[in-house]
């Protein structure tokens, strides 16, 4: 039997320090450094020096990752503008909708005020009952 063969198919039996390795792990499956350790064609360069420094696929990320955070900052900018504007047009609508209100309520003391002449004044009416339009 051919001795590669043999160390391969009997790996206790062999003084090759990737023979106490399990089958799989030899040819790089659920062992990430031996993927890296066993070179099947000793002419190619080793992995692990090819993403020694700062490459492409990091300065690309670097830049995403800047791009996204000004992203963020200006969406938070653009939120609170959004935030105010909404706040102002609720004001507007509370308002005129108490203004609405208040206008009604005196419309119905002054008709109570004409039918009873000792029913509640309009204005002692508003300002019991009437409404500020503010929160």
């Amino acid at each position: 039997m051919d001795e590669e063969l043999f160390a391969f198919l009997n790996p206790q039996q062999s003084s090759d320090p990737r023979s106490t390795l399990t089958d799989l792990q030899q040819f790089g499956i659920g062992n990430q450094e031996s993927r890296y350790n066993m070179s099947l064609d000793p002419t190619l360069p080793d992995p692990t020096t090819l993403t020694k420094g700062f490459g492409l696929k990091e300065g690309v990320g670097a830049g995403l990752g800047l791009l996204k955070t000004l992203m963020a900052i200006r969406d938070g900018k653009e939120g609170r503008k959004q935030n105010k504007i909404g706040n102002a047009v609720t004001m507007a609508n509370l308002s005129n909708q108490a203004n609405l209100t208040n206008a009604t309520l005196e419309g119905r003391q002054r008709t109570h005020l004409a039918a009873d002449p000792n029913a509640t004044s309009v204005a002692d009416y508003m300002s019991k009952f009437g409404v500020s339009g503010t929160v």
